[in-house]
């Protein structure tokens, strides 16, 4: 049995007849034409029989054919047509070759993971930069997340910078992240601040601390000073907790003495430094 014989009679045989001349042809005609019968028959038996027969026949059907057989068939007969043909059982008006921004938007929760990636591909136009974040945020693995986000910016897509921040892809530039958070008033006012407690060192020990250089501190080290500066964490002289033979000078500083620590100059017994006795270290006794 050929198409052509079978679609010029069909309509004058039994059901019998149709059932057995299906099982019985050699090639299958265009697809609206199937339509056309399968529309036609008397019965869903025949319908999903004519139906599998051209799907093992290889007959692609496209959408219109598709969404024209829409309630002709059983739920399992038309779910095998959709993964045959590549449409969607539960949303049969849905065009995956001809898919816009405004249908993927709309329905892309109720689909699937394997669905949703393959329609991200089938994307023909975008819509506005907050919509597409919204439906970044929304999807429902990494994988179609980042290929919804690369395809959107291959689209010409361009997202704020909140919306990059929302979507988790900020990739920071360390030295112009810098350049903004410091200003040259900061450094310039850190410079000053740094210039200051250098003449401060230097009047207070002279001896021990070494001049410094009253060159330019450079980024890292402006930024450095700034950090320093913004925590309140300048540190003075180290103690050395030894007497420095300046005993004139010896600055306040703990003491022990009948039983208990003080503070102040002129103690002179178990002095935590050396005392005021000299420049050996070692203190008067009462």
């Amino acid at each position: 049995m050929i198409w052509s014989d079978f679609y010029d009679n069909y309509t004058e045989w039994s059901e019998s007849t149709i059932c057995s001349r299906i099982s019985s042809l050699e090639d299958m005609g265009k697809s609206d034409e199937i339509v056309d019968v399968v529309i036609d028959l008397p019965n869903e038996k025949l319908k999903a029989q004519l139906i599998r027969k051209a799907i093992r026949c290889k007959v692609l059907f496209t959408h219109d054919d598709f969404m024209n057989l829409d309630g002709e068939l059983p739920d399992e007969v038309y779910r095998e047509l959709a993964i045959h043909s590549g449409f969607d059982a539960n949303n049969p008006y849905l065009d995956e070759d001809n898919l816009t921004w405004d249908d993927f938007y709309s329905e892309y929760y109720d689909w699937s993971e394997v669905d949703t990636l393959r329609r991200i591909k089938k994307l023909k136009n975008f819509g506005s930069s907050e919509e597409v974040c919204e439906v970044i945020c929304g999807m429902p693995n990494s994988e179609c997340e980042e290929s919804l986000y690369q395809k959107a910016i291959a689209s010409g897509v361009k997202f704020t910078d909140d919306e990059l921040e929302e979507m988790g892809k900020i990739e920071f530039d360390d030295k112009g992240f810098l350049d903004n958070l410091i200003t040259d008033e900061d450094i310039a006012q850190v410079e000053e601040d740094v210039a200051i407690l250098c003449d401060e060192l230097d009047r207070l020990d002279p001896s021990k601390q070494p001049k410094p250089q009253r060159k330019g501190l450079g980024f890292f080290g402006t930024l450095f000073a700034i950090i320093g500066a913004f925590a309140g964490t300048v540190k003075s002289k180290h103690n050395s907790h030894h007497c420095d033979g300046d005993c004139a000078n010896c600055p306040p500083h703990y003491g022990y003495r009948y039983g208990r620590w003080y503070y102040g100059h002129g103690h002179q017994y178990g002095c935590q430094r050396g005392g005021n006795g000299g420049a050996s270290g070692r203190t008067y006794k009462d």
